[in-house]
Parts: structure tokens; sequence; C-alpha cells
């Protein structure tokens, strides 16, 4: 507690005696490495500005900095680097290679290890990574000191275990025998401990023939639980694996319980840039992305689970080459989801929005027919969507839209369910929600154009008057549409302009209602 306030105590209640008489008698010689980095920190921010107290926060700083290998371990290995808050690439530089040579110097007297108990094996640090590279440059043979440790590891009997320090051990020896780095990442399969964190291990060394086998095996055994394969989301992983091959992994892990939440997000990072790179994705990846999409929107919703990324992903699989079959299972997929409420429309926005940019006609074929039988289908899909509440449906030209109609009337009145019949004006493209001037859009008036039905037409405009507000005021959102709402007044009908009419006496009664909603409100706030 108090070294997480030391900056505070210091700067701003100016405890400095206080202080520094704790830090005299409980942070010599490193002996409290959390209270010697708040104190680092504080000398960071101090400088920047004129303190006459900073000469004596110097001399602290000196007391309390670590005075031996063994107070430099507790505060370099088993303290996250990032919290050292180095200033410049070069500090950072200095500080990984001391975590090196303090592995080296361990690796000579491994009476070290034993002095930190469980700390190498549960300490969730990064820096352990470092260290373990230097033991294993420090260890004339590597084979048997990894063995040493395993050993010292178990002598703990701890139920986990963090891996880095092996990681990093493994990634020492690479260099200098690759075979050897294999042997020992080969062995971690028949040590218990070691075992789940098999690929991640995996990891520590390029990727060779070898792994790309172990980790197809191991995905499609169903030993280990799918999260364990997450590593495979690092570049320096997934990049040394074939398409063919990942796909292949992917595919088992996709098998695994809750399997589909781990490829996402390793197809997510993998799919990441790929214009910048000289090869597109295979087509069979694409095709694994696709059943993927597929498994996700048809099982049960998980909230386990954040909503997972799937910008990239859709963009890449659902391109206009895909085959229409499997679009069309998506699309069915999709509005079973949304209708039977496990995913909100909004949750997959950018699937539907990319399906309706490359497959405009064969989205409207289907929830054309779906809505047949799921009369509210396109309520769902397009207006019970906050909190983005985006035109989607506008994204697909009007003229495209009245061709696919082709004057059927059960198409011109499905699609104006689905449509945006409001626009914003002057650049307010996505803000339906607060814009300042707003026209009927031309979708609405394209598609009353070519109905029979005009007054069904006309009571979708009307009933999008009412959308409701996700922020700022109702009354002026009302406002603003009824005024729109006006141009029907003019519309070249007379049954159009006598149901205009009526209805613009019904929405300005709701805007006299939301004004005096809206001044009771201001009243009880003053």
């Amino acid at each position: 507690m108090l070294a997480s306030n030391f900056f505070e105590l210091w700067s701003l209640v100016g405890c400095f005696k206080t202080l520094e008489q704790i830090t005299r008698e409980h942070a010599l010689g490193g002996k409290w490495p959390d209270l010697w980095i708040s104190i680092k920190l504080t000398i960071n921010r101090e400088s920047k500005k004129s303190n006459p107290a900073l000469s004596c926060l110097e001399k602290l700083e000196k007391l309390a900095a670590p005075s031996d290998p063994y107070s430099e371990i507790e505060a370099y290995v088993f303290i996250p680097i990032y919290r050292h808050y180095p200033k410049s690439q070069e500090e950072l530089k200095r500080i990984n290679n001391r975590i090196i040579e303090l592995g080296e110097l361990v690796a000579h007297e491994v009476a070290y290890l034993d002095k930190f108990g469980e700390k190498p094996w549960k300490t969730n640090s990064n820096s352990l990574v470092l260290f373990g590279e230097g033991l294993a440059k420090g260890s004339p043979d590597k084979q048997a000191k990894f063995d040493f440790l395993v050993r010292l590891m178990q002598s703990h009997q701890l139920d986990e275990i963090t891996p880095y320090l092996f990681s990093g051990f493994i990634k020492g020896v690479h260099p200098e025998d690759p075979d050897s780095a294999q042997q020992l990442q080969e062995k971690t399969l028949n040590i218990l401990e070691l075992k789940p964190h098999f690929v991640f291990l995996l990891g520590a060394t390029p990727i060779t023939p070898w792994g790309v086998k172990k980790l197809n095996q191991i995905a499609c055994s169903g030993e280990f639980e799918a999260w364990r394969f997450r590593s495979l989301m690092y570049t320096q992983i997934h990049e040394s694996i074939s398409d063919l091959d990942l796909a292949k992994i992917l595919s088992a892990i996709n098998e695994l319980e809750e399997g589909i939440f781990t490829t996402l997000d390793i197809l997510d990072m993998r799919l990441f840039d790929t214009n910048s790179r000289e090869k597109q994705p295979d087509h069979i990846l694409l095709a694994v992305a696709r059943q993927t999409i597929y498994k996700f929107l048809s099982m049960a919703k998980n909230n386990n689970y954040s909503q997972p990324s799937l910008d990239l992903i859709s963009e890449q699989c659902l391109s206009i080459t895909t085959p229409a079959t499997e679009i069309i299972a998506i699309i069915e997929s999709l509005c079973e989801a949304v209708d039977s409420f496990r995913f909100h429309s909004f949750e997959l926005t950018y699937i539907i929005e990319t399906l309706i940019r490359n497959f405009p006609e064969l989205f409207l074929d289907v929830v054309f027919n779906i809505s047949k039988e799921k009369t509210d289908i396109m309520n769902l899909l397009f207006r019970d969507c906050f909190p983005t509440r985006r035109p989607i449906l506008n994204l697909i030209p009007i003229d495209r839209i009245l061709k696919w109609c082709n004057g059927d009337e059960e198409r011109i009145q499905t699609a104006a369910a689905g449509i945006s019949c409001y626009t914003p004006v002057g650049g307010e493209e996505n803000d339906l929600e607060s814009p300042t001037c707003v026209t009927i859009s031309e979708h609405a008036l394209g598609l009353l154009s070519a109905a029979k039905n005009k007054i069904g037409i006309a009571e979708f405009i009307f009933k999008d008057t009412f959308i409701h507000a996700m922020r700022g005021s109702l009354t002026h959102l009302l406002e603003v549409r009824a005024k729109a709402f006006t141009e029907l007044l003019e519309y070249p009908s007379q049954e159009v302009i006598e149901f205009a009419g009526k209805k613009l006496i019904n929405i300005k009664k709701r805007i006299r209602q939301e004004k005096e909603i809206d001044n009771r409100s201001q009243q009880r706030f003053e």
C-alpha cells in the first residue's frame, strides 16, 4: 500500500521525513523492490519541475537500490519490466541485458534459485523469459540443467505454474543447438506440470514442420483446452505456419469446447493487414474462417467470453468469390440467431454490412423467404439494432433494390420494412440520433414511387419518425423528422397527402407531450 502511494505521499502530502525513515529502516540495499521502483518513478515525475526535495529523493533511491545479485533478481526478474518505466530504448536494453546476465550468474550459483522458493514458477512476469535465456547461456550441460529446473519446480508441488522461465531457457538453447531445443520441447509433453503449456513453450522457437505436426496432433487429441492454443495469436508463432497447416489446426480447435472463440482470435491476428503481405490468404484457410463464423452464429451465446472481433475476418472470408451455398448458409444462420435472440443485430453489424455490400440480392432473397414465416425478421435485423442504429440496408443502392423487387408488391413492402426512411443532411451520414437536419431518404421515396400500396410505405415512413433517442433530446429529434415528414404533403398522390396530413397531427401531439416531459424533468432538476 505504501509503495503504490509513495508518489502521492511524497509530492502531494509532503511526508518527506516519514518516508525517509521508512526507507532507511525497511528498504536499504534492495530489501523492498516495490518501494525502490516507486522512488524511481517519483524522481522521473519530479525531475520535470523545480523541486528542492529532489536531491533528497535521489539519495533515497541510491539507498533503496539493489546492492547484490539476490536483490537485483528480486527487483528485475520478479517485477515486470514495464513497471521500471524505462525512459528510452537504451535503458530498456540495459535492463534486458542485466536480466540475462543475472540468469547466467545463477546458472553457476543454483543456490540462488532455492532462496526464491515458488517465485520462479508462480510469478507472472515476462522478465522470467530473459532470465531463462541467461540460465541456458550460462549452463554447459543444458539438458542436465533443464532437468534440474524441472525437479526444483516439482519439489514445490504446485497445482499450476507459469512457464516463462522454461520458455526462456528453451529460447536460450535454440541459437546454439536447435535440435536440443526441440528435444526439450518434446520432453515437456511428458512432464505433468509443463504439458498444458506445450503450445506456449513451442512458441519459444521458430516453429518447424515437427512443431506443426505436434500442434495438429494435440489439437485433434482433445487433451488440451481450447484456450491453451491462444498463444498461436502471436505473430512470431503463427507466421511460421502455412495457411494449409493452420487451417487443419484451426479446424481441430473448432471441435474443442469453446474452441470457436480461440479460432476467431487467431484468425483476427492472422488476417490482420493482409494487404501488405506478398501472398493473400489461401482459400482453404478462408473456408475454415467461414466455417467458424457459421459455427459462431449457430452456437448458444456464451457470456463468459467477450464479443470477438469479426471485422477483419468478415472482410477477408466473405468476399464476392465465396460460393453462394456457403453465403446462404451463413445468412440463414445469422437470421436464426437474431430471431431466437441469441444475438442482437448490432453485435453482428460488420458481418451484416459485409454480406449486404458483397451479396445484396442474395441477402435480400434469403431474408425475404425467411420473412414469410418470421414476419419480424426485418425489424430485428435492421430496426431493433441499438446502440448503433446504422442504416445498414441503405448501403444497397436503391436502383438495385428496385431491380430486385421487379415490381413485386410483397418484395417492395418487405424492403421498406428494413430501410431507414430518413437520412441526415450535410455530412452527417452516420448520425441518425441527433442530426440538425434530415430528409426522407431516397430509398423510402424510391419504394414509395414503385409501390401500388403507397399508404403501406408511407406508414413505414411515419413509424420511422418515432425512433428512440439514445442521446440528446427526443423532442429535438421529433421536430427535425416532423419537418422532413411534411415533404409528403407535396407528394403527387392525393391519398399520400391526406395520410401525411392526418399523421402530422399525431407527430405534433407527441412533440407537445415530450416537451411537457422535458419541462417536468427540468423543474425536478432545478
